[in-house]
This record gives structure tokens, C-alpha cells and sequence, in this order.
């Protein structure tokens, strides 16, 4: 079972490494630090994991068990969950080495823009979860502690 505090613990986890690594990236010499780069990839990480857990523990639930709202928020959250982590593999097809934790920057003002527009896509995503999903369970659930 998942709760919402953890649910909520990693939204603000994706949020705070979405400020950190727009800000490192900004400026290309630190860009192409060891920091930055490792902010990046937890941020990766962070988002889908995120994503998955979220597929595993939640959807499921209000496909059986919700209403018809429930099922077309549920249908659309999953759509836009597909659709986030087609972005986040394009993201690291185009600046990550395949299989290693090493980015391949050749043209800074790209990935900063590529990635700006992919951490405000994910940022979008986390308000929606908050403003529509969450209450969405809760009332499916009954419960304000367990979201699954």
C-alpha cells in the first residue's frame, strides 16, 4: 500500500531536484559538473520511478473499483504517464550516453531549453496529481492516509 505522505514526500523530492538542475544547468562550466550531473540523473530517476509506482499502485484501483469519473481520470493520468515517459527516454536518447551516467552535451542552449520544457511538463504534472488525482482516490478509497 501507498500512502499519500509518500506520494506527496516524492512529488516535493521531484519538484526541489527540478529547481536545483535548471539552476546548475543555467550556466554552461557547471553544467558540465559532476553535481549537475548527478542532480540530473536523480532527477530522471526520481520522475520515473514516480511514474511507476504510480501505475502499479494506483490506477488499477480506480479502473475497478471508481466510478465513471474515477475511470476517466484515471484514463487520462495513465495517458499522460505513457506519454511523460516517452519523454523522459527521448530526453535521454538525445543527452545521455546509452547505459552509463554520463551526459553528451553539444549544444548547451538546446539541452537547457530541452530540459526546462521537460521539468515544467513533469512540474504541471505533480499540480494536476495534487489538484485532480489525489482527491480522486481519496473519495474512491474513503481514506486520507492510503492511496491505494
Amino acid at each position: 500500500m501507498i500512502t499519500f505522505e509518500q506520494l506527496n514526500q516524492q512529488n516535493h523530492e521531484i519538484m526541489e531536484l527540478s529547481r536545483v538542475l535548471n539552476y546548475l544547468i543555467s550556466d554552461r562550466l557547471i553544467c558540465d559538473t559532476c553535481t549537475a550531473r548527478d542532480v540530473f540523473f536523480s532527477y530522471i530517476d526520481s520522475a520515473r520511478e514516480h511514474l511507476e509506482l504510480e501505475d502499479k499502485e494506483i490506477y488499477a484501483n480506480l479502473l475497478g473499483k471508481g466510478d465513471t469519473d474515477a475511470r476517466n481520470v484515471a484514463d487520462r493520468f495513465m495517458s499522460g504517464s505513457r506519454e511523460i515517459k516517452r519523454m523522459l527516454d527521448q530526453h535521454m536518447k538525445r543527452w545521455a550516453y546509452p547505459g552509463r551516467k554520463e551526459l553528451r552535451i553539444g549544444d548547451h542552449n538546446g539541452f537547457v531549453t530541452d530540459t526546462q520544457e521537460l521539468t515544467q511538463l513533469i512540474q504541471d504534472r505533480i499540480v494536476a496529481e495534487t489538484e485532480h488525482l489525489y482527491p480522486v482516490i481519496r473519495r474512491i478509497t474513503g481514506s486520507a492516509v492510503y492511496a491505494s
